[in-house]
C-alpha cells in the first residue's frame, strides 16, 4: 500500500475510490494518537451504515458536518449517526439522517472542497453533548507551525485493519505554506492551500489522520476553534505526505447558508 490511498468514508470501500486514480485513494486514521475523553471533544459523532464509516462534528441542534468522501454515495436511509459516547458502536444514542448535501464544488480527483453536511430527523440532546463544534470564522487564519488536534476511531495501525474502540486524538503541526503542494505534487494530486489545511511531521512522519477518521475536526486549542474537517493523508504517518484537512474558513458561507450556523 505504499503508494495506494484508500478513501477512509467508504461504506465498501469501493464503491468511491473506484471513480479515482488508485494513486488518489485515501486513507484516513488517528496514527499514533492517544485516548481520549469524550468531554474534550463532546461534539464528536460517528457516521454509521452497519459500521462505523467516518467522523463528523455537531454544529447546531439538527446538523453535522463532515466531508464529502465520507458520505458520498451513503443512503440516508441506511445510515445512521452515534453521538454522546466515546466509542463508536456502544452506548450514546443513534439517529437517523435526513438528507445529506455535499459541497457543491467537490472534486473527488484531488478532494478540494471535500466538505458535507448532514441533517438528522430529529434534534440532538444537548444533555448528551454538551455543546455544537466552535467553528472558525470566515477571517479565521491558521499560520504554520501552529498545532492542531485530529479526533476520531480510525485504525491505530496500518497492520490490523481493526478500528480504535475508544476516542484517540492526534496532535499536528501545521506545515509551511507551499511544502504540502510539493511533496503531494510527486503523486500527482494537487493541493489548494487557500481550501486545504496540511499538519504532520514532513520530514520523520508520525502521528497522522488514517481510514476511519475522515469527516472528523482539526481543533486548533491557542484559538479554540475547530479549523479543518479531516480529508485525507498518503501513507498515514509516513514521512513527506502530511495529513490533509478541508479549511472550514473557506466554506463558512456554505455552511451558513445552508445550515444557519
Amino acid at each position: 500500500m505504499k503508494f495506494a490511498i484508500l478513501f477512509a468514508a467508504l461504506l465498501s470501500f469501493t464503491s468511491l475510490a473506484n471513480t479515482l486514480p488508485r494513486t488518489h485513494r485515501a486513507q484516513t486514521r488517528i496514527i499514533q494518537g492517544d485516548q481520549v475523553a469524550l468531554s474534550k471533544v463532546p461534539y464528536q459523532v460517528s457516521i454509521r451504515s452497519v459500521g462505523h464509516v467516518c467522523g463528523g462534528v455537531i454544529i447546531a441542534p439538527s446538523w453535522v458536518l463532515t466531508s464529502a468522501s465520507c458520505v458520498a454515495g451513503l443512503s440516508e436511509k441506511l445510515s445512521s449517526i452515534r453521538y454522546g459516547t466515546d466509542t463508536h458502536n456502544q452506548k450514546g444514542v443513534i439517529v437517523g439522517i435526513n438528507r445529506i448535501i455535499i459541497n457543491p464544488n467537490y472534486d473527488r480527483t484531488n478532494l478540494v472542497g471535500d466538505i458535507a453536511l448532514i441533517e438528522i430527523d430529529t434534534i440532538f440532546d444537548c444533555d448528551l453533548y454538551q455543546r455544537n463544534a466552535p467553528l472558525a470564522s470566515a477571517s479565521d487564519k491558521i499560520n504554520s507551525g501552529a498545532y492542531l488536534y485530529a479526533y476520531g476511531w480510525g485504525y491505530q495501525t496500518t497492520d490490523t485493519g481493526i478500528l480504535a474502540d475508544k476516542l484517540h486524538e492526534a496532535e499536528l503541526q501545521v506545515v509551511r505554506r507551499g511544502q504540502c503542494g510539493q511533496a503531494y505534487a510527486q503523486h500527482n494530486i494537487t493541493i489548494d492551500e487557500s481550501r486545504q489545511l496540511c499538519a504532520g511531521n514532513m520530514a520523520n512522519g508520525g502521528p497522522s489522520i488514517c481510514q476511519g477518521d475522515n469527516g472528523g475536526p482539526a481543533y486548533w486549542e491557542d484559538e479554540e476553534k475547530v479549523v479543518g474537517v479531516a480529508s485525507f493523508s498518503l501513507g498515514c504517518g509516513g514521512p513527506g505526505t502530511p495529513s490533509v484537512f478541508t479549511k472550514i474558513s473557506a466554506y463558512r458561507g456554505w455552511i451558513t447558508e445552508v445550515a444557519g450556523v
